[in-house]
């Protein structure tokens, strides 16, 4: 398949996470969400980049203000260079150009909170196929700091976590696939931190999003599941980001 393919479904699946993303945060805020781009078309080494990341106005503490948007920046200031590093020594085929997209969605804002993932493109020229990656940046606007997974929760929470996702993961694969082989899911889904580096506040679930790879091969893209705060309950750390979300 052609490199405009992949980046046809690229586009077509940040449009509709976008769509979910404005749907699902429910507190308002009293603060803006701007948008910034990073661009650059580098004829001699032959790539270009597109990128985004949010900017917030308007929050009633400077200070706070200015350390998330140095946050959210430098997520993808750093992503950039790391590409912009690369294609100093990549060698592009004749005809072919190398790709790299940034596109960020807010997933939930609050006056205490906000929840951003960034979803990239990146496509090497002459490689086979192109890939898709993601970042996550939950910042706690309240103690202005970033968000740990195990800022939100107590107990053994990644296993509650894990084996929702497990079991949601698995039944995904069984409506595309007979007898599905699960051994991919049952490690890159395991309880393990490391599984568990993109996750996202969204209005009423935790959403984990899971890059190509991880779970599944490749043709089947990156896989997300949306785990419903009523199965967090006992696990939300009452003093914590998720507080506002456990039932009285």
């Amino acid at each position: 398949m052609s490199n405009k393919f992949y980046k046809i479904i690229f586009l077509l699946i940040l449009l509709v996470n976008s769509a979910c993303a404005n749907y699902l945060y429910m507190e308002s805020a009293d603060y803006k969400v701007d948008f910034k781009v990073i661009k650059e078309d580098n004829k001699k080494l032959k790539y270009t980049i597109n990128t985004s990341y949010p900017v917030i106005s308007g929050f009633h503490d400077k200070n706070v203000q200015d350390k998330f948007n140095s946050y959210a920046f430098q997520i993808v200031f750093d992503a950039v260079n790391s590409f912009k590093n690369d294609m100093k020594t990549w060698e592009a085929p004749k005809d072919f150009s190398s790709e790299f997209e940034i596109a960020d969605s807010v997933w939930f804002r609050s006056d205490e909170v906000i929840s951003i993932r960034f979803d990239g493109y990146e496509y090497y020229a002459g490689a086979a196929h192109p890939l898709t990656f993601f970042y996550s940046a939950v910042y706690d606007l309240k103690n202005n700091k970033p968000v740990k997974l195990s800022d939100m929760f107590t107990g053994n929470y990644l296993k509650a976590i894990s084996d929702y996702c497990i079991a949601d993961l698995v039944k995904q694969k069984n409506e595309y696939t007979d007898n599905p082989d699960i051994s991919w899911i049952q490690d890159g889904a395991s309880p393990k931190d490391s599984n568990y580096t993109v996750f996202n506040i969204t209005g009423n679930s935790l959403l984990i999003t899971f890059p190509v790879y991880q779970v599944a091969s490749y043709a089947e893209g990156p896989k997300e599941v949306y785990v419903p705060y009523s199965v967090l309950q006992d696990v939300i750390d009452p003093k914590g980001p998720l507080s506002i979300f456990i039932k009285k």
